[in-house]
């Protein structure tokens, strides 16, 4: 069974919480911008008010991107997706 390192959300929420292994965030939807994903789907990446967050995993990251797009993603675990936070 795969394991998902993301939990979904039923409704829309304000923001969703993000997990790093030094810090979690709260980040609001208006403030999520350009998001990418590779051909492949292992690689996802966007742009939030606290810079260019990049997503890397061995599986696809395919459902976490739908999930992006519909606005219903309630936490991101970025400590197991090997998240790097870029300072723009």
């Amino acid at each position: 069974m795969e394991q998902n390192y993301w939990q979904k959300s039923e409704e829309h929420l304000p923001r969703f919480w993000l997990e790093l292994e030094t810090e979690n965030l709260l980040i609001p939807w208006e403030t999520v911008q350009t998001v990418r994903a590779s051909p492949d789907f292992l690689n996802l990446s966007f742009t939030c008010e606290f810079g260019h967050i990049q997503f890397s995993s061995a599986s696809s990251l395919r459902e976490l991107f739908e999930y992006l797009q519909m606005e219903r993603i309630r936490r991101i675990d970025g400590i197991n997706l090997k998240c790097k936070v870029v300072k723009i």
